[in-house]
């Protein structure tokens, strides 16, 4: 049976968190999803910019339409919406878990606490998620440096910045490494991606000038709060 998913019916869902941690790799599996089925149309990130696909929803935004944990058997038994442009999609139900954990850690990255979002401290919460989207991938889940990414490109283990540095976590090295002004090469040759200017390419069209730098400092310091929380002793 075909479910239908019609987003002018649907209401606004309250904002819900998965009781199940959100772990990297299922993350990134559902990100692969989204990126191949998805992309062409919807914007996918975590920022919510504009898609190509006029009227489309970012998909950063889809928590603000439904509760997307159900969306995963409309996923299974094929997604059908009111929008003639949008093709029906069915997935294998690994795959639909992989693009809920997805969805469910775009909506986490999107909490944001009462007053201005940009006032708060730094979070390890939101910095692992951070790392969980951008640098699980090169670095492992945890940090570990235990993808063949990390073999590859001589990935860092992160757990030991701090013991590397006679047992103080050197906090602004770090975040000077993040956001590109310290060059880090791997022995291939590959450069670390400068991330303070790519955040800013992906966040060209959210708020001010001012907004933006902001909120790449913020998420920068939330990268470095969950490097700090997970340093071995």
């Amino acid at each position: 049976m075909k479910l239908p998913f019609r987003c002018i019916c649907l209401p606004i869902a309250a904002v819900t968190c998965a009781s199940a941690p959100l772990l990297a790799q299922d993350i990134d599996a559902g990100r692969q999803l989204v990126q191949t089925y998805c992309a062409e149309c919807h914007d996918v990130g975590p920022e919510g910019g504009i898609s190509p696909l006029p009227g489309a929803p970012p998909f950063s935004t889809l928590h603000e339409r439904y509760d997307v944990d159900l969306l995963e058997e409309a996923l299974v038994e094929g997604l059908v919406t009111g929008h003639e442009t949008m093709p029906e999609f069915e997935f294998d139900p690994s795959q639909a878990r992989a693009i809920i954990d997805y969805l469910q850690g775009l909506e986490t990255l999107r909490i944001k606490p009462p007053g201005d979002p940009l006032q708060r401290p730094a979070s390890a919460t939101f910095g692992e998620l951070t790392f969980q989207f951008y640098c699980s991938t090169c670095h492992g889940k945890e940090g570990r440096a235990d993808t063949p990414a990390a073999a590859m490109f001589s990935a860092t283990d992160l757990g030991y910045l701090a013991s590397a540095n006679g047992g103080t976590f050197p906090t602004e090295r770090v975040r000077a490494i993040i956001d590109g002004r310290e060059d880090i090469v791997g022995h291939t040759g590959v450069r670390m991606p400068p991330w303070a200017r790519l955040f800013a390419h992906e966040l060209e069209k959210v708020g001010s000038d001012e907004e933006r730098e902001r909120l790449i400092a913020l998420r920068i310091a939330d990268l470095v709060a969950y490097l700090q929380s997970i340093q071995v002793e």
